[in-house]
């Protein structure tokens, strides 16, 4: 089969995807492990909660979001409960439900591993990949996701 629904393409595409990803992802928590800092995850999770409304989000649209597994979730939240990055509020709408709040030290924790990342991001992917051609990457890869969550 040729033409744009090559589906050998699109497997070539997804492996090049999952192969970048896992590599920069690695040396990602390679550096922040050497740095004393939390799992990349974890900056995941805080950078969700801190681009929500008020800086709080229900633990259900982390999973959602971020493709987590509900019993993972939880015991990372307890964890930056206790670490202080982060504080349940009662949800008044459900009462079993509860938000999670960013705390000004989950803001400051998140930007120290995003420098970390983000060296990682310049060195691995700058010398290939442009302001223009990341761009466009993001805005294929923007098209997917409505139709990947839900």
């Amino acid at each position: 089969m040729t033409g744009s629904n090559d589906p050998s393409q699109i497997l070539r595409a997804w492996t090049r995807l999952v192969r970048v990803h896992r590599a920069i992802a690695g040396e990602t928590e390679s550096r922040l492990k050497g740095a004393h800092l939390p799992p990349l995850l974890w900056h995941d999770v805080l950078l969700e909660i801190e681009h929500a409304q008020d800086q709080q989000l229900r633990p259900r649209d982390i999973e959602a979001r971020l493709q987590i597994a509900q019993y993972n979730l939880s015991r990372m939240i307890e964890k930056m409960i206790a670490a202080g990055l982060v504080h349940r509020i009662a949800c008044e709408e459900d009462g079993r439900g509860y938000w999670i709040k960013l705390d000004a030290a989950g803001a400051k924790l998140r930007a120290a591993m995003w420098a970390v990342h983000a060296q990682v991001l310049a060195d691995k992917m700058e010398p290939f990949l442009d302001g223009d051609s990341a761009r466009k990457m993001a805005k294929q890869l923007g098209k997917l996701l409505p139709h990947l969550n839900g």
